[in-house]
């Protein structure tokens, strides 16, 4: 992972990097609505294992900004892409 990414330090922060991505956020998803579930309309996970959406918890933590960017390599954007859509925000 590059080092001149500012990856997002809040859960709001993850949110603006993902809608900035094109991706929307799907309204009932978990118990009690405490997390939100994105998707994305055109590209798909291409990793194995992996969910085809990305969920952010309501708490945030000090790993998620990372694998937030190793979850957007799967759906095959490019780190200038990623570093782009950060600096937007």
């Amino acid at each position: 992972m590059p080092n001149d990414i500012k990856l997002p330090n809040s859960t709001k922060e993850c949110i603006r990097l993902l809608e900035s991505l094109d991706f929307t956020r799907k309204r009932n998803v978990g118990k009690g609505k405490h997390q939100y579930k994105y998707v994305h309309p055109v590209r798909r996970c291409n990793c194995d294992n992996e969910r085809p959406f990305i969920i952010i918890p309501t708490h945030f933590y000090k790993q998620l900004g990372k694998d937030i960017c190793k979850k957007l390599i799967c759906y095959g954007y490019s780190w200038e892409e990623i570093r782009g859509a950060c600096r937007s925000n």
